[in-house]
């Protein structure tokens, strides 16, 4: 632990950081395809290739990202001072994502969007790996990271609420009928300004909350003994990075979770890259009623994690979450079946999206870190950064394969940008994209999580000796 406490008022102030956290991924997953397709004129291929390709990109900077923060000898931290570098770079990046180079021919602007969303990832990763990885080393007991993380949760629907309700009024604010790109180049811009600000209150209510940096500590080890702790005989090489993540994906009780959070996360993902489409011409909805219900959503779900959070406490995270998604996914499937549909039965839809949500942002933020509790007291050594690495990263390439899988399939569908109305073929596919195939996915992310080997009355027992062995060490 750090100097200070972690007062309330901290405690609020670590959580206004995920509000950056979700307006960026907001304003990707809900507008990015859209934004190339019908604004800048890429097929929905190649806008979904996009998107595809830089998150893959993603795949090398995750891991690379953890394995840097675990490893940082900055005498001011291992987390914090990454965080305050990537989240100027990552407003910026928001920005471009949304700016049309106007004077590039048509033919360089997907490359253009390929190398801003590649930066944009990055940036993202930069600034998003030390944040979730400094709660596990501000708070030591499960309950208190459920608490922390469900404070992270309300803000994080709060980032939700800002980017979702928020774009589309920006657009029409300050680019009107006539100059439609530049409304959504400067909505971008405020977007990225928000983002910045929002991890930079959390980097300064963290303030001498994040302990002295153990790297630091380190002593020269005896002969015969340089191999003891794997984490210490990893240390600083390329070799060391890769056996690290070797050893993070042979861990079965990680690797459970990993495969959980690809399938539950393509499900939500698959949704949010097709909602806009789907609100559009199926529903037909204005922009009005699509922002309100972006807004009625996003509210519901920065309330929803404060409910969540002592059920969760009280039944155990596996538990809830596999009642929860098991319900969701069958009802979801079930409405994939209704016809016509209306701004009354998006509504319905959008409600099984809530308990989604606030269930898997309660729920597997903190799971994460109770397997890196298990793998303290299994395995003698954490690590925070190496783990949350490769949990973003699982959730980047489930966001990768969805959206490349939406682009190539509404080109399939029939789907055209140009067109007031869609074909039945079209709606038919834009329908399955959006609720019958991510209901299908979360039904499979039910049987994996059956796996999952961390009840509640194994973790208390978990804590209960590393508390133990903690107090001994201190004690020695």
């Amino acid at each position: 632990m750090g100097t200070k406490k972690l007062t309330m008022g901290r405690t609020l102030g670590y959580g206004v950081g995920s509000i950056g956290e979700n307006i960026a991924y907001t304003v990707f997953y809900n507008f990015f395809l859209f934004f190339l397709t019908d604004l800048i004129g890429l097929s929905a291929t190649l806008a979904g290739t996009i998107s595809f390709v830089a998150v893959l990109w993603d795949a090398v900077t995750d891991p690379a990202v953890g394995y840097w923060s675990d490893m940082s000898r900055n005498p001011k931290g291992r987390r914090r001072p990454i965080l305050f570098k990537g989240c100027f770079a990552l407003g910026a990046a928001i920005f471009l994502m949304f700016t049309d180079m106007q004077f590039l021919p048509m033919e360089a602007k997907g490359a253009y969007f390929l190398v801003v969303n590649m930066l944009f990832w990055l940036f993202l990763t930069m600034s998003d790996i030390p944040y979730l990885s400094l709660a596990a080393e501000m708070e030591a007991t499960p309950q208190g990271r459920t608490r922390l993380r469900s404070v992270a949760a309300a803000f994080l629907q709060g980032g939700m609420l800002i980017a979702s309700a928020g774009m589309l009024p920006l657009v029409n604010l300050f680019g009107g009928t006539d100059h439609v790109l530049r409304g959504w180049s400067i909505a971008g811009a405020i977007m990225g300004i928000c983002a910045i600000a929002a991890y930079l209150i959390s980097w300064m209510a963290t303030n001498g909350l994040e302990p002295e940096n153990p790297n630091l500590k380190k002593k020269k080890a005896e002969p015969g003994q340089e191999h003891d702790n794997p984490l210490k005989a990893e240390h600083g090489s390329v070799g060391g990075f890769i056996k690290s993540t070797a050893r993070l994906l042979s861990y079965k009780p990680y690797l459970i979770l990993l495969l959980l959070t690809f399938f539950v996360w393509f499900s939500a993902n698959m949704q949010n890259s097709s909602l806009m489409y789907f609100c559009t011409y199926n529903a037909g909805m204005s922009d009005a009623q699509i922002s309100t219900q972006f807004l009625v959503v996003g509210i519901a779900c920065a309330i929803g994690p404060l409910i969540v959070a002592p059920i969760t406490n009280r039944f155990g995270k596996k538990a809830t979450a596999l009642v929860a998604y098991s319900v969701a996914g069958v009802l979801t499937i079930v409405m994939a079946f209704v016809k016509p549909w209306d701004i009354t039965y998006v509504y319905l839809f959008r409600i099984l999206s809530i308990i989604i949500l606030s269930i898997w942002y309660v729920t597997i933020y903190a799971m994460v870190y109770d397997v890196s509790d298990l793998d303290e007291y299994e395995n003698k050594h954490r690590r925070e950064g190496g783990m949350q690495s490769m949990f973003q990263f699982s959730i980047k390439l489930a966001t990768a394969v969805s959206m490349f899988l939406v682009g190539i399939l509404l080109d399939v569908y029939g789907y055209q940008a140009d067109a007031a109305t869609q074909t039945e073929t079209a709606l038919n596919g834009i329908k399955d994209l959006t609720i019958l195939f991510p209901g299908i996915m979360l039904l499979v992310g039910v049987l994996v999580i059956i796996f999952y080997p961390i009840s509640n009355k194994r973790m208390k027992e978990v804590a209960a000796k590393l508390k133990e062995q903690n107090d001994g060490a201190e004690n020695a």
